[in-house]
């Protein structure tokens, strides 16, 4: 057979799926109470994990005939692999939680195994892999209390069937083989472990077979699999037959072309110990004379010949020495050729790697392969290749090692290091009781006149507080299941505020309340406070708050005095200058080990009409902008990479110097919020990302990435099995909601992907450049004309404007962009006033515009415009006419960015990638 082999250890595989399921930090559900007793599933740890082949089954085998491929039913018999994963269900009930605040409850454990069985399957031009559930069982119920009633075993039972596909280490899967672009495509595929239950195999047949082989997938199913990784955690095969064929292929395109030259290249592999060799032989035949009369031809032959040497130099680094004889320009396209192969042959093979682990998140690699062409000597060139395989961060990393030269083939080979995390438990780590604090401020306007009430209602602010920290015994990730829910707080005592630290361990909660009611001192009780994570159920209690006393708000208000004299000495002198204001960065840093970017909000009151709030590198580079307009508070934002210095980003005020203010001037305020935006990692991609969205899927939210022909959607969120959900074929390059249905549009037209997961076409064929919902419909632009049309596609109106090549709607206007600058029309698509792009002749007509989006992260009811310079500005609707309240150097990365829980989702333009972002701490000043 011609096939590509995947091997990997099974050791190191089981590790990789544990790992993943340890993180996926499932919280667990509430039990029905039975009984009067409340029973609560504290948490689920994830146990030993094994895989079987020993269970007598058929497989399908596929062949050609006639050039169709026949597939033939029960052709070949061997043994199913099946995946056995332990779990333990600890159990404890409600009272045993509260009778034990601040310590551990007792708990009981239930052990429960999970079968799935592990397939592979060739679709057209790629392989799948497939997880599919088979079955649980569970072990002898635990001793509780009182015997365990029927109705909670089946809701654990429910439980535990109702998330195997969650727990299946990967689904469905494609492989992304088809980038290989194979003309024939593939025949077969399988996954099998070899007869010693020491490595798993996943294997893809290319469709070159003519003839029926299952004998050939017999041997395979059975486990009769030669070694390919020889003591390696991993490795991946690749036929002899393949890379010649390659070989002669790219060689042939870049001989020189000429009407008298012919040229027939052929290769053979040569296996070394630690290098493979492959020597191209060219047949090159020189017609010199040709005499059509007498039918004569005078020719010369020769057979120069190529010598290619392959090897890995260093981890993650393939070399090759080309001794070649002058008939290719080496530096040129042989290198290329080169290259390509050193690319893992042209085989995405850290898409086994990822998908083997299950999870579809990497760590982001932001360098590209670095390549060297270096030339020994007059007849050798050397090139060095980067093999960039992407890892998990702190999970998994894949390096490459070895050459493995086989009789037969070529193995790229190499270590599989898994880091396998522990079960998460939750530790109560220390209770801070009720104290008396300042209330938290900022040196916004409206913060500062709040703090005025101080002196008359100081029962409004949150004085006294308390806090708990939860750390983690284990090394999976401990995360909050749902927020801390405060007990026994009606009457005296009003709850104001609690705030989570869930970034990094420890997590600290912290809690403030008003003074209490002179009536609650009468009978003060503790202030308790349950805490649910997917590392257990935690009863926290507090004693009473202490009396505040009046000389205790004489203080606090004293306190306060300090704070407004503090802000009054950066805002004055702000307002009243041109003096930039450096601000240092407050949050503290994640402590996991991810990168990190800087998001920087800063909002004024009070700036004239006109002027400019400016963000600055430093420097003195302008990052972003915003223009003043009276009576609204002027806000811009951006998102910067860490400098490593205390402070980054100055603040400036553009305007008339040293201004004075009139008695009745807008209060002003400056505020100024930091927040850390963790880099998770990245999804690979198998094309540049031209679109994406969020649609409604069977499973749930999904994030819908529209690539060059093909659509692909991802579950992306945090504690769920984060890989491919589902893919269509398509071009498409924008989504839309209308009604209850996710319209997506591009050069197919506009097709529908239904809440059931099927992408179905519309009547709309036409490509669709652009597209805006309407108040019951949307907005279209084509290449000649503007439609508006109803929730049933059917158009209701309908104007040549071949000039158009966006939309969008801002306020009750739509927004028609093309390479003259902006047009208003409205909802009917009547221009107003022949297309208004002034103000009241005050401000600048807006520029050329690429693209109008919805600036939903940064401004609700805002439109993001992309300018023909490459620039981008915030339109915000003011009387009716669009006018641009903040200029950006570049778009900005949170315009667009798709929130799925607490994680960003980012497409970068052009980029076979998405970017993974999370939420990290923020501080207001």
């Amino acid at each position: 057979m011609s096939e590509i082999d995947f091997q990997v250890d099974v050791g190191r595989f089981l590790a990789a799926q544990r790992s993943y399921l340890r993180r996926l930090a499932l919280c667990p559900p509430v039990l029905p109470a039975v009984g009067g007793m409340q029973l609560v599933l504290d948490r689920v740890d994830v146990g030993s994990s094994r895989l079987r082949h020993d269970e007598p089954t058929t497989f399908d085998v596929a062949y050609v005939q006639r050039g169709d491929v026949v597939r033939e039913r029960d052709a070949s018999k061997g043994f199913r692999t099946v995946l056995e994963q332990d779990l333990v269900l600890q159990l404890t009930t409600d009272a045993d939680i509260r009778g034990n605040p601040n310590v551990d409850p007792p708990l009981v454990a239930w052990p429960v195994t999970m079968f799935y069985e592990l397939t592979a399957f060739s679709v057209d031009d790629d392989c799948c892999l497939k997880a599919e559930p088979i079955r649980v069982e569970f072990g002898p119920p635990p001793a509780l209390p009182v015997p365990v009633p029927p109705g909670v075993s089946a809701a654990l039972e429910s439980y535990v069937s109702g998330q195997m596909r969650l727990f299946a280490p990967s689904g469905t899967v494609r492989l992304g083989l088809d980038s290989l672009k194979l003309p024939t495509g593939f025949l077969n595929a399988g996954l099998s472990v070899d007869d010693i239950g020491t490595t798993l195999v996943i294997r893809v047949e290319i469709r070159a077979s003519q003839d029926l082989r299952w004998a050939a997938w017999e041997n395979f199913h059975k486990g009769f699999i030669v070694d390919r990784r020889q003591g390696r955690d991993w490795a991946l095969y690749v036929p002899a037959a393949y890379i010649t064929h390659r070989v002669v292929n790219e060689v042939w395109r870049q001989l020189p072309r000429n009407d008298d030259l012919e040229t027939y290249p052929s290769a053979a592999y040569v296996p070394l110990a630690g290098r493979a060799r492959l020597d191209v032989d060219v047949l090159a035949i020189y017609h010199l004379v040709e005499v059509d009369e007498i039918d004569l031809d005078i020719t010369v032959s020769a057979q120069p010949r190529v010598s290619l040497t392959m090897w890995i130099d260093r981890p993650n680094r393939l070399s090759a020495e080309i001794d070649f004889a002058g008939i290719v320009n080496p530096v040129g396209g042989l290198s290329n050729l080169v290259v390509a192969l050193l690319d893992g042959f042209g085989i995405p093979f850290r898409a086994f790697l990822y998908h083997l682990i299950g999870e579809a998140i990497v760590d982001a690699v932001g360098e590209q392969p670095q390549t060297a062409v270096s030339q020994p000597d007059a007849a050798k060139v050397r090139v060095d290749r980067d093999v960039l395989i992407p890892g998990i961060a702190g999970v998994a990393r894949a390096t490459a090692t070895d050459l493995i030269a086989h009789p037969d083939g070529i193995a790229i080979a190499g270590a599989f290091q898994i880091s396998e995390p522990t079960n998460a438990v939750v530790e109560l780590l220390g209770v801070s009781p009720f104290a008396k604090h300042v209330p938290r401020v900022s040196c916004g306007a409206a913060s500062m006149a709040l703090i005025a009430l101080f002196g008359s209602e100081p029962e409004r602010f949150e004085i006294l507080r308390a806090g708990v920290s939860l750390g983690n015994r284990g090394t999976a990730p401990l995360r909050l299941c749902a927020a801390p829910a405060l007990q026994r707080l009606d009457g005296p005592v009003q709850p104001a505020d609690i705030r989570v630290d869930d970034v990094s361990l420890p997590i600290e909660v912290s809690m403030g309340i008003g003074m209490p009611q002179p009536a609650y001192y009468d009978a003060a009780f503790p202030i308790d406070l349950m805490v649910r994570t997917n590392g257990g159920t935690r009863f926290i209690r507090f004693d009473p708050p202490p009396v505040v006393t009046q000389a205790d708000l004489d203080r606090l208000q004293a306190e306060l005095l300090v704070k407004i004299g503090d802000c009054q000495q950066l805002v004055d002198p702000w307002f009243k200058g041109h003096r930039g204001y450096n601000v240092h960065w407050s949050p503290r840093p994640p402590e996991d080990g991810h990168g990190v970017l800087h998001h920087w909000e800063v909002l004024v009151d009070g700036l004239p009409d006109g002027e400019r709030l400016e963000l600055r590198e430093l420097e003195g580079e302008v990052l972003a902008s915003a223009i003043g307009v009276a009576g609204s508070p002027t806000r811009v934002s951006v998102v910067v990479t860490p400098s490593g210095r205390d402070r980054e980003v100055s603040i400036v005020r553009v305007g008339e110097n040293h201004q004075e203010f009139a008695q009745d001037a807008p209060a002003r305020g400056l505020q100024i919020r930091q927040a850390d935006l963790i880099v998770v990692g990245e999804v690979p991609l198998s094309q540049p990302v031209r679109g994406v969205g969020l649609a409604q899927l069977p499973d749930g939210p999904a994030i819908v990435a529209m690539l060059g022909d093909r659509v692909q959607a991802f579950d992306l969120r945090e504690g769920a099995a984060t890989g491919e959900v589902g893919a269509w074929p398509g071009r498409f390059h924008g989504m839309l909601r209308v009604g209850e249905g996710t319209l997506l549009y591009g050069d197919d037209g506009i097709s529908q992907l239904r809440p059931d997961g099927r992408l179905v076409r519309t009547g709309i064929r036409t490509a669709v450049v652009d597209a805006e919902r309407a108040a019951d419909g949307a907005y279209l632009v084509t290449s000649d004309r503007v439609l508006e049309v109803g929730a049933d596609l059917s158009i209701l109106r309908e104007s040549d404007r071949p000039d158009v090549t966006s939309v969008g709607r801002l306020g009750a206007n739509v927004l028609l962009g093309h390479a003259e600058g902006i047009d208003t029309a409205d909802a009917g698509l009547r221009l107003r006033g022949g297309g208004e792009r002034r103000r009241g002749g005050e401000r600048p007509a807006l520029p050329a515009v690429r693209t109008l989006s919805r600036a939903g992260r940064m401004r609700r009811s805002g439109l993001l415009a992309r300018w023909d310079d490459g620039s981008a500005g915030l339109l915000e609707d003011h009387d009716g006419e669009p006018v641009e309240v903040a200029h950006f150097a570049e778009p900005p990365l949170l315009a667009n960015a798709l929130r799925i829980g607490a994680r960003l989702i980012i497409a970068d333009d052009s980029a076979e990638r998405l970017r993974v972002l999370r939420m990290g701490r923020s501080v207001t000043l």
